[in-house]
């Protein structure tokens, strides 16, 4: 059981009046526009918090409770947020929704009754099959509101005291709530007496007035509200209960008419205590050779027993190897002289060392200055200062500056934590006492120092290169914003030129992406990984890259790409690793409607560049596709009967054409063994022999599937039957003369499934780490069967989903093997999949056409399969937690031979550290693959 906002512990007060919401939301706004007697402050309405607002909700008697499997929080001003993950579950009252994901926003408003607890929640989606009507909702996009005054309870198996970031639930949510706090700014909600359940489509309830005119605050909602703002603290020195001790081996009181004055020396401690906010005691220790303290005239007794209020003291001199400890060392001051002023807060130290810790890292940070000033109770000014991680006088590196202010602040990221925020001005970075580089300002988290990486690398064809990544915030001297990060890239290499350039990346209301820019001033010959050089025919290379997505409404979203890229070699060269993993730099739009099982797409789509990029495209396709555009209906598994007869279409429509890939294999740095033709023919030239062209083509496709899922006896029979049509506006008739415009393709078959097992509870073995054994054992079937009025063959390749479906007839046989056991000990047991083994038999008729020499079998649409006649068979064993065994074989009964094969293994060696080794092999193509790699999480 965790306890939320400090509030586990309230009891319900007795009942009042019904309808006390009214009269309290009216004084509330009476005193807001009253003229006010302290001082106040306009916060931006941002759904990031509650404070303010009476929500139009009368509470109920009844407590709030919330379980879940994950729940991260964090506050924002009076405001307690939480993110709730896995199996959501909350009841207000006797109101109950269930979830997999909800944002929470909670705090606590005085009445004539005792306290209220005010509460919003949002769900992307919610539902809850056992609610009865009124009391629980279900749907998608939900905001609800309401109040009580019972306890609030959180049962969580995993409570994370951290900011959850900016996730897709909690971004939509401060979204919605941002909306409806706008609206209960403007006075029109009307108060409810139950928890309110809104929906994105739900629109405020327009109430007309006899007489009036629609008027521009009819059209806007607010965007700020006014608060009062926080009184002002004392002093930081002058805390509450405020008290101070100090113990010497000599001490002298002299009076004085206006102060009086004690100087202690020997063994010198003194200790000063005060709560703070939240009533914990903060404790300073200094420890010196020698004191001075000033304090209020008639001070004497203070001398005498070593103690007295803080209100009495005036200042404190200390002097000779000053040590200073905060809080059970939160953090360390050395200096050789020190002066407090309590009076104004304030401490200076002459050629002090600061020492403390960032804790989420748990990483040691000193600051060394020549003059310090302590300004309040977490924040330091220093001039000619140096911060580094390292003890030593002289550090190996660090950051100087000639100002710096050095502020412990709650972490962004868990704001149970803190974090060291640093402002200076003329940086320089030393290595040593070298000065490496200097930039003229910064703003930031040590962890997030101006320069990011630095990177040198030799090669015979570009020289020696340097290249470094800043914080393009932290190098203005800005705090980056939470939702924004921007880094900048300078680069320089001794036999090609210089490079900068720019990658910002966003994530807020507006929508999530990257921008990527990055030039290039390149006078030399590149040299790809496959051996072969080529001399780009610019001078000026680059690259410009943005990917941005949004929703747009409750059931529409929004991808958007742009890529544009200066020639054929610049991937390979300069991002070789984007070469082989990246997927395909495309400029396209993609829209999309999705609500349930049905969804509408919208895809525009065209290459800027005029070539390929991408290993893969080019070893696969030698082509791309252009849409302009394409439209798509789909509909998966809309049910009749009880759920035994399924339905599911896929309808879609536009406009294509190819994009052949006319440069050769040595003006694109590849290998051209596998292309067919000479090193300087181009590599779609196969492609253009065979009859592919890059006119532009209309297409008309739409299939159509109906499955019966029926129990017989342990078995799981379902039959289904499969249509399909596609119409193009050309005939083909230069690709193949058996072509036609039109093409009808039908198959059926039957997927046949079942399931036993068997449980030992005396299976025991310390070897094999194996605490009960139950072995599930998963036969399964598919008989299959297509035909085709057009050859696959006879089709040019748009889409291989829709022309490469396979005809004839197949059957899959399958066994699927699932040993667990349970691991942990007492307490902590937990199921595991110890040894997982699939062998399957691939049988084909003979009238099918074999695309690939590596068969394989797609039980949930097997028209995509590559047919043949094989065995598979691949297995897992998870020997302990830290080590796993892998492999794969497919046998082809037609070549005699292992077409595919792989063997790996998997280590955790540490929480921070992974490693694996993994060999493969292709029998078709000759190639054999061993991979060894080591991941170690430095922070």
């Amino acid at each position: 059981m965790v306890d939320v906002a400090e509030i586990r512990d309230l009891t319900p007060p007795s009942r009042r009046c019904r309808r006390w919401l009214t009269r309290f939301s009216l004084a509330v706004l009476a005193v807001l526009l009253a003229p006010a007697a302290i001082a106040q402050t306009d916060v931006r309405i941002a759904g990031d918090r509650l404070s303010g607002f009476v929500l139009p909700v009368e509470p109920l008697a009844g407590d709030i409770e919330m379980t879940a499997l994950i729940a991260d929080a964090w506050t924002v001003d009076d405001t307690k947020r939480l993110l709730l993950r896995g199996d959501v579950r909350i009841v207000i009252g006797t109101y109950r929704f269930q979830a997999d994901e909800a944002a929470v926003w909670i705090n606590r408003i005085p009445s004539a009754d005792g306290v209220i607890n005010q509460i919003a929640l949002y769900f992307d989606t919610t539902t809850d099959p056992a609610r009865r009507p009124g009391l629980a909702a279900d749907g998608r996009d939900l905001l609800v509101t309401g109040s009580t005054r019972g306890k609030i309870i959180v049962d969580v198996a995993q409570f994370n005291q951290q900011r959850a970031g900016d996730q897709p639930v909690v971004r939509r949510g401060r979204a919605r709530l941002q909306t409806y706090l706008q609206r209960i700014a403007t006075g029109r909600v009307e108060l409810n007496s139950r928890p309110q359940v809104m929906r994105e489509s739900d629109a405020p309830p327009f109430r007309p007035v006899p007489g009036g005119v629609v008027t521009d605050e009819d059209l806007q909602l607010p965007t700020t509200i006014t608060l009062p703002e926080a009184e002002q603290a004392p002093p930081w020195l002058r805390g509450r209960d405020a008290m101070l001790r100090f113990a010497a081996e000599h001490v002298e009181y002299t009076p004085g008419a206006t102060e009086d004055i004690i100087a202690a020396s020997g063994s010198l401690a003194i200790l000063y205590r005060s709560r703070d906010a939240r009533d914990d005691w903060n404790e300073l220790s200094l420890v010196a050779e020698r004191a001075v303290i000033f304090v209020k005239p008639n001070s004497r007794d203070s001398a005498t027993t070593g103690e007295m209020s803080a209100e009495s003291v005036r200042g404190i001199y200390l002097e000779g190897n000053v040590v200073v400890t905060a809080n059970s060392d939160e953090y360390t001051v050395r200096a050789p002289q020190m002066y407090y002023d309590f009076e104004t807060g304030q401490a200076i130290m002459v050629d002090a060392i600061l020492r403390t810790y960032m804790r989420d890292a748990n990483i040691p940070i000193h600051a060394r200055a020549k003059e310090m000033r302590q300004v309040a109770e977490d924040q330091w000014t220093a001039n000619e200062v140096r911060v580094s991680t390292s003890e030593f006088f002289t550090p190996h590196f660090s950051i100087g500056a000639e100002r710096m202010t050095l502020t412990r602040r709650p972490s962004q990221k868990n704001p149970a934590d803190t974090e060291l925020y640093m402002q200076s001005d003329g940086n320089v970075f030393r290595a040593g006492n070298l000065p490496l580089f200097g930039w003229p300002r910064f703003a930031g988290t040590l962890r997030n120092t101006p320069l990011r990486a630095i990177e040198s690398s030799t090669r015979d064809n570009v020289g020696i290169g340097l290249g470094t990544r800043w914080d393009l915030f932290g190098l203005m001297g800005v705090e980056s914003p939470d939702t924004m990060d921007a880094e900048l890239a300078i680069d320089g290499y001794t036999a090609r030129g210089a490079g900068a350039g720019i990658k910002f990346t966003y994530d807020d209301l507006h929508g999530a992406g990257v921008v990527d820019l990055y030039g290039l001033w390149d006078t030399g010959i590149d040299r790809t990984d496959a051996g072969r050089e080529v001399d780009p025919d610019r001078d000026v290379r680059g690259i410009a890259l943005w990917e941005h997505q949004k929703r747009l409404g409750r059931y529409w979203n929004l991808q958007a790409q742009v890529s544009f890229i200066s020639d054929e070699t610049f991937i390979p060269q300069w991002r070789d690793e984007d070469f082989f993993k990246h997927r395909e730099y495309e400029t396209s739009l993609y829209l999309k409607h999705q609500k349930g099982n049905s969804a509408f797409t919208v895809l525009g789509k065209y290459d800027l560049n005029g070539f390929l990029t991408n290993d893969s495209l080019i070893a696969s396709r030698q082509r791309s596709v252009d849409r302009l555009p394409e439209f798509s209906l789909r509909n998966y598994a809309t049910s009749w009967y009880d759920g035994a007869l399924t339905y599911s279409q896929e309808t879609r429509a536009g406009y294509m054409r190819f994009r052949l890939e006319e440069n050769s294999p040595n003006q694109l740095g590849v290998r051209s063994l596998g292309f067919g033709g000479m090193p300087t023919t181009p590599i779609a030239q196969p492609l253009i022999d065979q009859g592919y062209n890059e006119d532009w083509v209309g297409r008309l496709d739409t299939r159509h599937e109906f499955a019966l899922t029926q129990n017989w006896g342990i078995f799981k029979v379902v039959p289904f039957i499969v249509g399909r049509m596609t119409a193009y506006s050309d005939d083909f008739d230069s690709f193949s003369s058996d072509s036609d415009s039109t093409r009808i393709h039908a198959s059926g078959g039957v997927h046949i499934s079942t399931q036993f097992q068997h449980i030992d509870n005396d299976a025991e073995s310390r070897l094999f780490d194996v605490h009960r054994l139950r072995h599930l054992v998963e036969p399964s079937v598919t008989l299959w069967y297509g035909e085709s009025d057009v050859d696959e063959n006879q089709l040019p390749v748009y889409d291989e989903g829709v022309e490469s479906i396979a005809t004839g007839g197949a059957l899959r046989a399958g066994v699927r093997n699932t040993w667990q056991t349970q691991r942990g000990g007492p307490g902590r047991w937990h199921s595991v999949d110890v040894f997982t083994l699939d062998t399957d038999v691939i049988l084909s008729t003979a009238d099918t056409n074999r695309e690939s020499p590596t068969v394989q079998f797609f039980d949930y649409r097997p028209e995509y399969s590559q047919l043949g006649n094989a065995f598979r068979t691949a297995g897992v064993w998870q020997m302990s937690d830290a080590v796993a065994l892998a492999g794969e074989a497919v046998y082809d009964f037609d070549g005699e031979m292992i077409s595919r094969g792989a063997i790996g293994a998997q280590m955790n060696h540490s929480p921070r550290l992974r490693s694996y080794i993994e060999y493969r092999f292709i029998d078709a193509s000759q190639n054999e693959l061993l991979t060894m790699n080591w991941d170690y999480e430095l922070t």
